[in-house]
Order: C-alpha cells, then sequence, then structure tokens
C-alpha cells in the first residue's frame, strides 16, 4: 500500500466518527433546554470526534477490521452519551 493509499484508508476509516459527531452534535442543538456545558458548536463536535474515534479504535483492536456494526453502534451511543453530558442534560 503506498503512501496515498494510506491516507485515502486513514480518512476513510475517520469520515463515519466526523458524520456522528457532526450530526450528534447538531440534532442536540434541537433537543436541549439548558445553556450548554461543552461551549460552542465546535468545542462539542471536537469532543464528540475524539470518542467517536476512540470507539472505532477499540472497535478495530477488539475486532481486528473495521467496520463492525457493533462498533458502530457504540460509537453512536458513546457519542450520544457526552452530547447528553456536555447539553447539561444530566442536571436535570
Amino acid at each position: 500500500m503506498g503512501l496515498w493509499d494510506a491516507f485515502i484508508h486513514a480518512i476513510n476509516f475517520m469520515l463515519p466518527a466526523a458524520f456522528v459527531a457532526l450530526l450528534v452534535t447538531f440534532l442536540g442543538r434541537f433537543f436541549k433546554q439548558n445553556k450548554p456545558f461543552g461551549g460552542v458548536f465546535i468545542a462539542q463536535a471536537a469532543i464528540n470526534f475524539v470518542v467517536c474515534f476512540t470507539v472505532l479504535i477499540i472497535g478495530l483492536i477488539l475486532t481486528g477490521r473495521d467496520g463492525k456494526m457493533f462498533t458502530y453502534l457504540a460509537m453512536v451511543i458513546a457519542s450520544a452519551t457526552v452530547q447528553w453530558f456536555l447539553s447539561g442534560a444530566w442536571r436535570k
């Protein structure tokens, strides 16, 4: 695998994490009542991306391959939990 192929593969590995992070952060704006704990949209999206990417890496290590549906499920649950915490909904 060449350098360009490795770069494209790494980008395609990170795209689901970026998409879920942006989607959960964007949808979190519609469902929150309080002022967010995590700050602005970009900060919340960055925190969600780090969490999603970490879950993808852990899923890759545990299953031995990427793209498992269980890993994607864990990524969505982890991102939703982090967004719930960042929006301050846990204080209600």
